[in-house]
């Protein structure tokens, strides 16, 4: 799999350089790493052909602005950095008054973005989340301000792994009631006219009782929004994550619930067979599996029941997977009372 971190920070430094500076950089980071170097340049040629409205906003907003060391956020004492993304990073908090004990997950939106772009992104998902109440989908319990206007959100703490870790060595039946529960919570979303747009195995971790929770709605929005307030999710290459990025979002259009159930498919490829169904060094190739190859079955039932879950009637393009983009929920439950997977060894 490819190391998007990687590939991201080099990207990120490249972008704010032109020329034999670029050139220049691109060889000392790249190392010889032929691969790493074609992906590097495969998104600054993307960046640079960003529509006008948008232009290199991908970069000119990331660019290395340092969060500094916050110490608190409202009554909460920020204790470490338990995780940082493009937008900001994200702090483990506790009451700092005395009023309580306990812990939270304080999330902070990285000091010189452009606030009409992703500072905007970070107060949408703090708004999207203000109106999730669900068991499966973390919860948001404050926001405020640092003394310097820096916006934050104080989040429930889930203290778990992600999915494909926790259920890595477990049986298919459990697999799929976790899963399930991963369903419920994306529907209730729905249900809510919200689009989450990065669902994959790191944004759902599952704790130790087995609970799975759905987290960082960041690139989430409201179905119906105004097109205009989402530019940048569509001209923002980076804003997806390619290995579960849905055609409709591979090719600039607008994204919708089905997106989102697409990405639940390929979840469920991953945590059924331990592999992406398109597991590529190249983001370029991935991105054209996405759009253009039929997903193999995972193997644990033929491929003649597997395809028993029709698409729906809006299918378009040949990777709508026979189950993924509609029919994994409903895979999951029949699969769940199926004779063959109950009488399973590794159940």
């Amino acid at each position: 799999m490819a190391d998007w971190a990687r590939i991201e920070e080099i990207f990120l430094a490249a972008a704010d350089l032109s020329g034999a500076d670029r050139a220049r950089y691109l060889d000392d980071a790249c190392g010889g790493d032929a691969t790493l170097r074609d992906e590097v340049e495969s998104l600054l040629t993307a960046d640079g052909k960003a529509e006008p409205a948008f232009g290199g906003a991908v970069a000119t907003a990331a660019r290395a602005f340092s969060i500094g060391d916050p110490t608190h956020a409202g009554a909460y004492k920020l204790v470490r950095e338990i995780g940082r993304g493009g937008m900001g990073a994200v702090y483990l908090g506790e009451r700092a008054d005395g009023e309580m004990s306990k812990q939270v997950a304080v999330k902070l939106v990285q000091k010189g973005w452009d606030q009409s772009v992703v500072a905007g992104r970070f107060l949408r998902e703090r708004q999207i989340l203000a109106g999730l109440e669900h068991s499966n989908i973390a919860r948001l319990l404050d926001g405020g301000r640092l003394a310097d206007g820096t916006p934050y959100m104080v989040m429930e703490f889930v203290d778990g792994v992600p999915i494909d870790e926790y259920v890595r060595d477990r049986g298919v039946k459990e697999k799929l009631t976790i899963f399930l529960k991963v369903c419920d919570a994306v529907d209730y979303a729905h249900r809510k006219l919200v689009v989450h747009r990065d669902i994959k195995p790191g944004n759902i971790l599952v704790t130790a009782a087995g609970e799975p929770k759905l987290l960082d709605f960041g690139i989430g929005k409201m179905l119906g929004e105004n097109a205009a307030k989402t530019a940048m999710t569509r001209t923002g290459v980076l804003l997806m994550t390619p290995d579960y990025a849905s055609p409709e979002q591979i090719r600039g259009e607008p994204a919708s619930a089905q997106s989102d159930l697409y990405a639940l498919g390929v979840t469920l490829h991953e945590l059924l067979t331990g592999r992406l169904p398109f597991a590529d060094e190249n983001i370029r190739r991935v991105l054209d599996h996405h759009l253009n190859t039929p997903a193999p079955a995972p193997g644990i039932c033929s491929t003649s029941w597997w395809s028993t879950c029709p698409p729906p009637k809006s299918r378009t393009g040949p990777s709508r997977f026979s189950w993924p983009s509609w029919g994994a929920p409903t895979w999951a439950n029949q699969a769940c009372s199926m004779p063959s997977v109950a009488r399973s060894g590794r159940l």
